[in-house]
């Protein structure tokens, strides 16, 4: 089934927005708590949920979608375009960011998203 992990959507509005939205769409999300940041992917997904070493959690959005398909994937990047609930940091889990933390994912997410803003800035 795909699910969604969401990470530190504190805005009340956005966060119920993207659960009415999976529920519409049959997807099944979960919120994760700052102290579950350093779990692996794959264990948040099947809720085996063993704590890794400690780290100093982060406080971006961050949104991690799992056995998305293609058209899963527009319909709800679409949806949340048109109800105003973006989330910059996203991704899709592979084979192998599912073993790293979040905590690790979300610091390549952002490098990435700051590379593609210096790129852009520079056309």
């Amino acid at each position: 089934m795909a699910t969604l992990l969401l990470f530190n959507i504190d805005d009340e509005a956005k966060r119920t927005a993207i659960r009415l939205l999976s529920m519409k769409l049959g997807y099944s999300f979960r919120d994760i708590p700052p102290e579950q940041q350093n779990i692996k992917i794959a264990d948040l997904l099947t809720g085996t949920e063993t704590a890794g070493f400690h780290l100093t959690p982060f406080t971006d959005e961050m949104m991690i979608m799992s056995d998305f398909r293609s058209q899963d994937l527009h319909e709800l990047l679409d949806g949340m375009r048109n109800s105003g609930c973006p989330v910059r940091l996203k991704c899709i889990v592979t084979e192998t960011n599912r073993t790293w933390t979040a905590i690790r994912l979300h610091k390549e997410l952002a490098a990435e998203d700051q590379a593609m803003k210096r790129r852009s800035s520079k056309r």
